[in-house]
């Protein structure tokens, strides 16, 4: 029985026998490692792996799973909105399609017993082992230890007004949580007057004094901001979403800003395609790396070309592989990389690979996105 088919039987097993809302514990046993893809030159091994190995967590369509230099480690079917490293990095964290956020030792690639129904598509690393998040259903944000998900405690959060009032007969939806850290919380409200329309009320707030500090009304995105990253001296943010063009297609908007800012910035993206989205968002070494996507419609046949790009505060660089769609650096001699595989870069069966100085092994397909443990540092 597959991972998935094990831990719904689990869940309802635990529903009829204790006749209460479900999320506990999941009796999932040890997964095994993934049948190995054809390498390039040598295949994953199957040694025990290290009392404190070098680990980064994947991606792909259908799965997660986490790989060290040599080998795969585990694997677990299904579809993940979220994954990442807790903040001390002894843990990793996921939320599946299902909405249920669950922990992972990254050692043995075990789920810990404990896992619970977040009702959201993301969660945010504080401190430790700590992670919250915004439960869509009933508007409110959560706190928990990876070890003890059960024991999360509630935070129910009433935004002020916003400072740029909105337009008469104009509606206001409930806050969402676009990005977060240890002291602050970045949100969204969106007012919407009917058709494609809408703009975003952005909030900053200060977890520790519990001040909210408003950036006002942004007019150039029609849909939420959804993504975001803070900078890990706290100072500054970039946040993404996707606005609704025409014909299914929508444009990435990026912008840029100081959490103590009157307003945020654009941050002009080299392309300016209208079928143009965001695949991830993430921060490394304090440079802005992003993945996108171009749906080029207006073209028959009609073909998608991905790009991997990084903002290092002043300009944009394309990185100049165009099959390289993502990658981690792991060690100085040790580098994960996510490009198209064979036969052609229009293959979209992206490949995982982890490159050294000797051999490139492939550990998985149809991966999308790879990270590691290691935390971003600014320059001061």
């Amino acid at each position: 029985m597959s991972w998935i088919g094990r831990r719904l039987a689990a869940l309802i097993l635990t529903c009829v026998l204790l006749l209460a809302a479900c999320g506990g514990e999941k009796h999932a046993n040890p997964v095994a490692p993934p049948s190995t893809p054809a390498a390039s030159s040598a295949a994953p091994t199957t040694a025990p792996v290290s009392a404190d190995p070098a680990v980064a967590v994947y991606r792909a369509r259908t799965e997660l799973g986490l790989v060290t230099a040599d080998r795969v480690i585990a694997h677990v079917d299904g579809q993940f909105s979220d994954d990442g490293f807790a903040r001390d990095e002894s843990l990793i964290y996921a939320i599946d399609e299902t909405g249920d956020l669950e922990a992972i030792d990254p050692h043995s690639g075990d789920l810990l017993p404990e896992y619970i129904g977040c009702h959201c598509g993301q969660a945010f690393p504080t401190t430790a082992t700590t992670v919250i998040w915004w439960n869509e259903t009933d508007k409110s944000l959560y706190e928990a230890d990876l070890h003890h998900l059960r024991a999360a405690t509630k935070t129910p959060m009433t935004l002020p007004d916003p400072r740029d009032p909105p337009g008469a007969g104009n509606r206001l939806s409930d806050p969402t949580l676009v990005a977060a850290d240890a002291h602050h919380l970045i949100m969204t409200r969106q007012e919407t007057g009917g058709g494609y329309w809408s703009y975003n009320h952005l909030y900053v707030v200060d977890r520790d004094t519990g001040a909210i500090h408003q950036l006002g009304r942004y007019e150039h995105l029609n849909e939420p901001f959804n993504r975001g990253v803070i900078t890990p001296d706290g100072r500054s943010a970039v946040l993404a979403g996707e606005a609704h063009v025409s014909n299914g297609c929508s444009h990435l908007e990026l912008i840029r800003f100081t959490l103590d800012a009157d307003h945020p910035t654009p941050l002009a993206f080299p392309i300016t395609s209208e079928c143009l989205t965001l695949d991830t968002i993430h921060l490394t070494d304090c440079e802005l790396t992003i993945s996108v996507t171009d749906r080029k419609w207006e073209q028959q046949p009609r073909e998608s070309t991905h790009s991997l790009w990084q903002f290092d505060s002043r300009q944009w660089q394309q990185n100049p592989d165009p099959d390289l769609l993502a990658h981690a650096t792991l060690s100085p001699t040790t580098t994960f990389e996510i490009r198209t595989g064979p036969p052609s870069p229009k293959d979209t069966s992206a490949q995982l690979t982890v490159v050294t100085a000797t051999k490139t092994t492939v550990l998985a397909t149809h991966a999308y996105d790879i990270q590691t443990a290691h935390e971003p540092t600014c320059a001061q």
